[in-house]
Parts: structure tokens; C-alpha cells; sequence
């Protein structure tokens, strides 16, 4: 195998994976196995791997200089520090999606899935640029060896190790204990993802906006937040129904709390439905709060986001015509 294709290939199946979980977002893949298995590691690992490479391009290797040493990482680090990194960014992400789009799922792990796919692509640049002795390639029998030396250093202290499985430095200890909590929730959460599966008592409804290109296809960016008044601006409102029956739902459409418009559709188990809503804002002003709200059967008097099932909105600005 060539040298760049194996300093990269680790950062390769991260971008292959990514993209096929994103893949499977997409085109609504319904919940189960198949998903999970995708969306677990995406959720708990890819996103802090793929910041690790791009901030640690370096590999060990055999040169001493204490400066290549010092901004290195072995295999085990790297995973420990992996999953940590990940359960800090998901959140991040999560927290700006919700002040932009709402807190869905779609949203979320496409917001994932673009951040993963960005960091991998500077981790590979970043690789690419440093002599080929020195770039980090993946080895699964180094990586197997320090695995196996971490958990017998952390687990029998007393037990007899050979030095180069031992850790080093304090640092690395204190990495080595991230690794073993890392590796734990990771197993925990891909656990309990995979023997609970989204059960028939538990529906729920998507609920979500899109826009459509030139050429037809729908996509969940670059929704319109300019508008001047009067002006009609064609969104579609996207409907999934995982509720296990036949459901009427009423989208509300509010503009700073006024109602603007409403429409009703019915929709079939297991499907899920686009349906053109048009925007038409009368008021001016900065940062007007455009809000779609979903309702199951009957609608209360005074429509709010409190009351609600579901609320997608935007953020939009209306000047004069």
C-alpha cells in the first residue's frame, strides 16, 4: 500500500462513514439496526477522531527528537481522547442548531456530519504536508499492543510490564484513564442504542423546513431570511410520520406571534410528506421570528410554541417594498 494512502486511510473510512450516515439521514432511512450502527459512532467518536488528526498529524516513528515526541499521540491516546472530544462537540453542535434550525434530529447529525467531514479534510491536508517519516498512519497490531499494555498498567499496577507498554509520563496516564472511561461510554451508549430500538409505543412525528433548488432537489439550507414586504417566498414544510396510524396534522404559521397563514394535511403511517408553504410577511422589521407550528388534530385558540407539538422557525428580516 502506498505511503499516503495509508497515512490516510484511517481518515478515508472516517469521511466513507460519515458521508454514508449522512447518506441515510437523507434519504430517511427509518430507525433500526442499519441506523444505529451508522449513527452511534458518528455521534460518540468520528467528530473527536477527526479533531485529534487534524490537531496530532504527527506520528511516534522512530525519531527521538523530543520535539516530534512531544506533539504525538499513540493509538490509544488518540481513541480515549477520540470519544472525549466528541461528547463535547455533539452538544455544541446541538446548542447551535437549536438557536438556528431547532433542536431535530435531521439537522443535528447533517450539522455533525458537515463538521466531521471538515475536520477530516484539514487532518488529511495537515497529514499530506509533513514528510512522509513522520506522517501518522494507523497500525492495528501497534494499536492492539498498547491497548492491551494500557488496560493491564491501569487494572494490576503491581503487575510486570514490559516498558514500552508501560506509560511513560503522568500525562500519559491521566490520557490512559480518559481512554478507559472514553472506551466505557462508548460501549454503554452503543449498547443501549442497539438493544433499544424506537419501540410502537414511542411515536413521533419529523418535522422540518425545506427550500428547493434550481434544478428541483430539496435541501435543508440556504432558506430565505430576507424579505421585503409583501413579497411571497415559497418554502416547503416536511411531515414524517412515525406515529404508526393515519394522522391529520394543521402547520401554523406565525410571524412574532401573529398567525400569517395555516394549512391541514393527512398523512399515512410511515410516510412522510412536502408541502409548499408560502411566505408573504406584511411586517418590517430585524430578526422577526417566522415560526411553523405542528399540531396533531385540533388546534387551540391562541397558537403558540408552547403549545405546540412541534416548532420549526427562522429568524428573518423584512424591509420596505
Amino acid at each position: 500500500m502506498s505511503r499516503p494512502l495509508r497515512s490516510t486511510g484511517d481518515l478515508l473510512v472516517v469521511l466513507a462513514w460519515t458521508l454514508a450516515a449522512g447518506a441515510a439521514v437523507l434519504t430517511g432511512l427509518p430507525p433500526g439496526t442499519v441506523r444505529t450502527v451508522l449513527a452511534v459512532p458518528l455521534v460518540v467518536l468520528l467528530p473527536g477522531y477527526s479533531l485529534v488528526s487534524a490537531l496530532f498529524p504527527e506520528d511516534l516513528g522512530t525519531d527521538t527528537a523530543s520535539e516530534h515526541e512531544t506533539m504525538s499521540l499513540t493509538g490509544v491516546e488518540r481513541f480515549g481522547l477520540s470519544v472525549v472530544l466528541s461528547i463535547v462537540l455533539v452538544p455544541m453542535v446541538g446548542f447551535v442548531v437549536n438557536y438556528t434550525y431547532g433542536f431535530f434530529l435531521r439537522p443535528l447529525l447533517l450539522a455533525v456530519c458537515g463538521l466531521t467531514v471538515f475536520l477530516a479534510l484539514v487532518a488529511v491536508l495537515r497529514r499530506l504536508s509533513l514528510p512522509a517519516e513522520r506522517r501518522h498512519a494507523v497500525s492495528p497490531g501497534a494499536w492492539f499492543d498498547e491497548t492491551t499494555g494500557s488496560f493491564l498498567s491501569v487494572a494490576r499496577r503491581d503487575l510486570r510490564v514490559s516498558p514500552a507498554l508501560k506509560p511513560s509520563t503522568s500525562g500519559q496516564q491521566l490520557l490512559n484513564v480518559f481512554f478507559v472511561v472514553s472506551l466505557l461510554t462508548l460501549a454503554a451508549t452503543a449498547g443501549y442504542a442497539t438493544v433499544t430500538p424506537p419501540q410502537d409505543d414511542e411515536p413521533f412525528s419529523e418535522f422540518y423546513l425545506l427550500t428547493q433548488t434550481e434544478n428541483g432537489e430539496f435541501v435543508a439550507e440556504d432558506l430565505p431570511t430576507e424579505f421585503a414586504a409583501g413579497e411571497s417566498r415559497d418554502l416547503y414544510v416536511a411531515i414524517g410520520n412515525h406515529e404508526g396510524q393515519r394522522v391529520p396534522y394543521t402547520v401554523v404559521m406565525t410571524l412574532d406571534g401573529q398567525e400569517i397563514d395555516r394549512f391541514s394535511t393527512s398523512i399515512g403511517a410511515g410516510q412522510t410528506e412536502r408541502v409548499r408553504a408560502t411566505v408573504s410577511p406584511q411586517q418590517t422589521g430585524d430578526r422577526l421570528r417566522l415560526s411553523f407550528l405542528l399540531y396533531r388534530g385540533d388546534v387551540p385558540e391562541n397558537p403558540t410554541p408552547e403549545n405546540a407539538y412541534r416548532e420549526s422557525r427562522l429568524w428573518i428580516s423584512v424591509g420596505g417594498s
